[in-house]
């Protein structure tokens, strides 16, 4: 269901698409617009954010922030 039509922003409503995919569904259900899902989607792992950043130039003052052997250890 659309958010613009009373739609939750959770993962079970929302998908990520390229942008000319979204605009030719804009408010209506995918099969209004005629799309189809590749896959079904599935609930997110838990995955701090942190595990996604890297400290490449090696800023001590990051360190504390990132997982560890998250770039060098400054």
């Amino acid at each position: 269901m659309p958010r613009s039509r009373g739609g939750a922003s959770s993962w079970e409503n929302c998908v990520l698409s390229h942008r000319s995919v979204n605009e030719k569904k804009a408010d209506r259900l995918p099969h209004e617009a005629g799309l189809h899902l590749l896959r079904k989607p599935n609930a997110p792992r838990a995955l701090p954010a942190t595990v996604l950043i890297k400290n490449h130039h090696g800023i001590r003052d990051w360190q504390r922030f990132l997982a560890p052997f998250s770039g060098h250890a400054a």
